[in-house]
């Protein structure tokens, strides 16, 4: 697995673990103010929010069992935690059984949305995430 795979379970796994990092710096210490440029870059160089502000803010109410408001904060958190959660596990499974399952899964799902009938529609979806 280890050779063909390597590259896309090191990303994954990187971002999980910078993700988990995120998440419990953020419970601890309550993340970086509003004005901080670590709150999100887009935000604070342009003054529009970017489609993932709240991310951060979702996640750790999902993790704190506060569901309606990890909701309206911002729905894409409910992905990011799944994936925080998800990703690890399935690092595991494919190393203790020698499979490439998760390499597998991204590369489709990569493909599939670089076709334009993926990808239009995830750009109008964030656009508009954008305009409401």
């Amino acid at each position: 697995m280890w050779k063909s795979g390597k590259r896309i379970y090191l990303l994954l796994g990187g971002l999980a673990l910078a993700g988990h990092g995120w998440l419990l710096y953020y419970l601890m210490y309550g993340g970086p103010s509003e004005s901080s440029f670590l709150a999100c870059p887009t935000r604070t160089l342009t003054g529009i929010p970017c489609p993932a502000c709240g991310t951060t803010r979702s996640a750790a109410a999902l993790a704190q069992g506060q569901f309606e408001s990890a909701l309206w904060t911002n729905p894409i958190g409910y992905l990011a935690l799944a994936f925080l959660i998800g990703v690890p596990l399935w690092i595991a499974y494919d190393l203790l059984n020698n499979t490439q399952s998760l390499k597998q899964v991204y590369q489709n799902a990569e493909a599939k949305i670089k076709r334009p009938q993926f990808a239009w529609p995830i750009a109008l979806l964030l656009l508009a995430s954008e305009l409401a």
